[in-house]
């Protein structure tokens, strides 16, 4: 079993929920990183429910021996027992919101609520499925909700506050997981722009946003809008990312990095290891290429 973990920084923020006596609650964690960090290693934790939501960027879990890719606007549920972690791979830069919930069976009154609703509550927060759905606008407005009201110490009503947020959020997240799945794959002009971009990450042409919004036909406002909406990161985080990605596998086949920056179209192999640490937290000097095995003849 793991201890949760409770430093914060200035891009990390913990709010210990088991200090106001709000039961069932017990931490809610806020990152928004601007550059990669170090993975977090497999843990698991007895009678705890956690639920992520990514507001904002791509992420890799591992739950089990099974990954999954969230993209911004994604809910991940991780239940009592289970291990988790990201694999091998950073804790990418982006906003993650994580929360954990005690669900032991003999703990009623399950954040305040009377026991018939608590018990109903807890079994139905523990019966979701599948774990991996879109979440709603509303997720996010209510995480901040919660934020906000715990930095307002001087609130006569924080812990009603607290406890009536905590439950607005567990049950919009028990709606978007009924009302899954939607339609899982962008719309038809976005899902062009993106098969453009993945046909000419390699190149020394840049992949102008003016020109990705005429291919998908709508003005350049419209298109980030509803570009970042579908796909869970702006078109130009999107790009780079694609890019750091094809880097990553030919620095794994042995290529130079000067090669690679100048093939992705980076203006410099130094601009190109500094993008490169702060999406994946490696220098790419330092990747080395997979050994390809030889048959004896």
């Amino acid at each position: 079993m793991t201890q949760v973990d409770m430093r914060s920084t200035a891009a990390r923020k913990i709010i210990d929920f088991r200090a106001l006596r709000i039961r069932g609650a017990v931490v809610l964690g806020h990152y928004r990183y601007t550059e990669a960090h170090s993975q977090s290693i497999p843990h698991r934790r007895r009678n705890t429910l956690e639920i992520c939501y990514l507001a904002r960027g791509e992420q890799t879990h591992r739950v089990g021996q099974q990954d999954f890719n969230l993209h911004g606007g994604d809910v991940l549920l991780t239940f009592p027992n289970e291990h988790h972690s990201t694999g091998r791979l950073a804790e990418q830069r982006g906003e993650l919101y994580w929360l954990l919930l005690d669900m032991s069976p003999n703990s009623d009154l399950f954040l305040g609520c009377e026991k018939p609703e608590s018990r109903r509550l807890r079994t139905s927060l523990l019966r979701m499925h599948p774990r991996h759905f879109k979440g709603s606008p509303l997720i996010k407005a209510i995480l901040e909700d919660l934020v906000a009201i715990y930095a307002n110490r001087e609130f006569g009503f924080r812990r009603t506050a607290l406890r009536i947020a905590l439950v607005r959020l567990l049950l919009e997240i028990l709606d978007c997981c009924r009302r899954w799945p939607k339609p899982p794959n962008p719309s038809p002009g976005i899902q062009a722009v993106q098969s453009f971009i993945h046909a000419h990450l390699v190149g020394k042409e840049s992949l102008y946003l003016a020109e990705l919004a005429a291919r998908a036909g709508m003005s350049l406002s419209s298109f980030k809008a509803r570009f970042l909406s579908e796909v869970g990161v702006p078109p130009a985080e999107y790009v780079t990312r694609r890019k750091i990605e094809h880097a990553a596998r030919l620095l794994a086949e042995g290529h130079a990095v000067t090669h690679v920056a100048f093939e992705l179209g980076f203006c410099s192999s130094q601009h190109f290891a500094t993008v490169f640490r702060r999406y994946t937290g490696q220098n790419p000097g330092k990747l080395k290429p997979r050994k390809i095995s030889r048959a004896r003849h």
